[in-house]
């Protein structure tokens, strides 16, 4: 197979089209999308298109509990983040209707130097509305995922070996 790439094409691929492209639906790609859009922006320190990816009336809930009603609310909270990237990991998406889509993901703010093996991840739900043709999150709720304590992790294994 001969492949041509155009000068202005940033990623190559062996492949003509991957398998994401061939079995994800638009809605899928384009909620996709909003997440990157939310790393991006959150990288570039930028709230105000961070935020535009909420609904007006969004809900956002962080790990510690901490509850954040509409979009204004959001932009002051996450304003504060510099110097920091954000890691979203989409696990699931699901759609309950043509309009609405729930979308779990870990994720994690992470300083410069941190990498995604040894951080604190979270999972974080998202309930994601079409609006005005656009796909945007009206929920995002976070709960820390912990790792287990050694004395668990030992005694699961020992479990595992008694079958």
């Amino acid at each position: 197979m001969n492949l041509a790439l155009t000068q202005t094409l940033s990623k190559y691929s062996p492949y003509a089209i991957t398998v994401d492209e061939f079995v994800q639906s638009a809605d899928e790609k384009k909620i996709k999308a909003v997440f990157e859009t939310m790393q991006a922006a959150w990288e570039n320190n930028d709230a105000k298109t961070f935020t535009a990816c909420f609904t007006e009336d969004s809900d956002f809930v962080n790990f510690r509990g901490d509850h954040f009603k509409g979009r204004e609310n959001n932009i002051t909270k996450h304003v504060q983040f510099k110097d920091t990237r954000l890691y979203i990991n989409i696990k699931s998406i699901r759609f309950l209707n043509d309009e609405m889509a729930v979308v779990h993901a870990e994720g994690a703010v992470l300083e410069e130097w941190q990498q995604v093996s040894n951080c604190k991840l979270s999972y974080n739900t998202n309930i994601l509305i079409k609006e005005n043709g656009q796909w945007k999150i009206t929920s995002f709720h976070n709960s820390r995922k912990e790792k287990q304590g050694i004395i668990t992790r030992i005694m699961k294994w020992f479990r595992g070996k008694e079958k």
